[in-house]
């Protein structure tokens, strides 16, 4: 079985027919499964299925999705969700037939919406919206666990499938929605129904709007089926000698109205000092051209429920250090090799790099030694493991050294198969494995650390010595 995502690793064909009101066909030959077969994960161009995903057909561009079925199954789909036409599964294989299929996926995203646990913050708008959500995270993960989604904007259908993959056991999610469709927007949110909305746009949002006053409410009005509350950033003042640099406003859904602000900057050694709602922060001064998402950031945690002394706490903390990675070929193989101090957040950088890698193959991950001093180390390791998983469509684990078996208890509780999950004691055992099993077109993907204990087999796999610098 193929790594599955989200709420979908206990998931069953037969359940997902149900939940989008489909018909299910089995082919002659059935799945292994019949149809309690485990769900994998959607995919909705039928030209880039990878085997053992689902293609859903939807309907976009002026092609029918249904046409794309059979190039599918022939590129290793599992089962296929369409409409318009009858499509007889091929044999091990599934269909479901649906009314709409566009319609259906929506269902099917409003129905992993329910059981997504944490709290939900859309940022709409492109304005900042990158250094909206890094801030807001870098806030809300000191105490908490969660991830920032960036959609690629294809349709309201397409964006939804992203959504598909959010692990319902995360605290939190911040997705960013590029504003490319007002009304595309709006099913978005209607669907997700949002805790938050971030409105990171400004004026071009309004533009778009018609110009009314109220925009962000206009915005929202009817779109989302639980209470949302609507923050607004206006735009940092240019002259830091301002008392107010900055400033939030927030409207809550029983239509109360407030706003936060940025004041008294004071420049100090290695940062500076503002104030905001009566307490003064430290915050770094890399972060001094970026007070518009220092200030969201602070008033999104705030509206989450977090104490003024844990939002000061999480600014006073170093800044992220970017993923230092290289990339390398041998054996046919996309070779990335990530190496540096491991925590939870390089892992799922490193995660998010080999989903953005496109490979006509498998993703294999091989894990090194993670640090052993931490508190509740067991936990950690084990939401590595998950994060292997969730975050990526990874098909294989190879984790080494005395972290691994947790490393692979976490994977395997996330919905990955048994034997696709192997730990070992040293790399050279992790070279034998990959020796026999790397095929071309496959990418891998090894988490080293700083101390480089794997290179060696970087080394091996890339048939020459590598002088690794960054």
């Amino acid at each position: 079985m193929d790594a599955v995502h989200g709420v979908m690793n206990a998931l069953s064909v037969k359940e997902l027919a149900t939940i989008v009101g489909g018909r299910l066909r089995l082919g002659k030959l059935p799945p292994l499964g019949g149809e309690y077969q485990p769900v994998g994960r959607v995919a909705t161009n039928g030209r880039q299925v990878r085997t053992g995903e689902i293609y859903w057909g939807i309907n976009e561009a002026g092609f029918q999705g249904a046409d794309f079925a059979e190039m599918a199954f022939s590129l290793g789909a599992s089962g296929v969700v369409v409409s318009g036409r009858r499509v007889e599964p091929w044999a091990g294989r599934f269909s479901i037939q649906v009314d709409d299929a566009d319609a259906a996926l929506r269902t099917f995203g409003r129905w992993v919406r329910q059981r997504f646990r944490g709290k939900l913050v859309a940022i709409v708008g492109s304005r900042g919206g990158a250094n909206y959500g890094r801030t807001i995270s870098g806030v809300l993960r000191q105490c908490s666990k969660g991830k920032v989604w960036e959609l690629k904007w294809e349709s309201a259908e397409a964006g939804c499938r992203q959504f598909l993959d959010l692990p319902p056991r995360d605290d939190y999610a911040v997705v960013e929605i590029p504003l490319e469709s007002v009304q595309g927007v709006r099913a978005l949110l209607a669907d997700w129904s949002p805790h938050l909305v971030v409105f990171a746009a400004g004026g071009h949002l309004e533009g778009l709007c018609g110009g009314k006053p109220e925009f962000e409410a206009a915005f929202l009005r009817g779109v989302t089926s639980r209470p949302t509350a609507i923050v607004t950033c206006s735009q940092a003042s240019s002259a830091p000698s301002e008392s107010c640099l900055a400033r939030c406003r927030v409207i809550e859904p029983d239509g109360a109205r407030f706003a936060y602000s940025l004041r008294n900057l004071q420049t100090v050694d290695n940062g500076f000092l503002v104030m905001m709602e009566g307490t003064r922060f430290w915050i770094a001064d890399s972060q001094k051209t970026n007070l518009e998402a220092v200030l969201v950031a602070h008033t999104v945690a705030r509206m989450l429920g977090h104490s003024q002394q844990h939002i000061a706490g999480s600014f006073g903390q170093p800044p992220d250090v970017p993923l230092r990675y290289t990339t390398h070929r041998g054996r046919g193989v996309r070779l990335l090799y990530v190496t540096q101090e491991m925590s939870l957040q390089s892992v799922r950088d490193a995660i998010d790099l080999l989903r953005a890698t496109e490979v006509p193959g498998r993703r294999i991950v091989v894990c090194g030694e993670l640090p052993l001093q931490l508190s509740e180390r067991e936990s950690w390791h084990r939401h590595v493991g998950e994060e292997i998983v969730l975050g990526c469509d990874t098909d294989h684990l190879i984790a080494c050294g005395q972290s691994s078996r947790q490393v692979v208890v976490g994977a395997r509780e996330a919905g990955m198969a048994l034997t696709r999950s192997v730990t070992c004691r040293h790399p050279d055992e992790a070279l034998a494995m990959l020796d026999t099993s790397l095929e071309p077109g496959d990418a891998l993907l090894i988490l080293d650390s700083e101390q480089r204990q794997l290179q060696r087999l970087l080394e091996k796999i890339a048939e020459q010595p590598l002088a690794m610098s960054f």
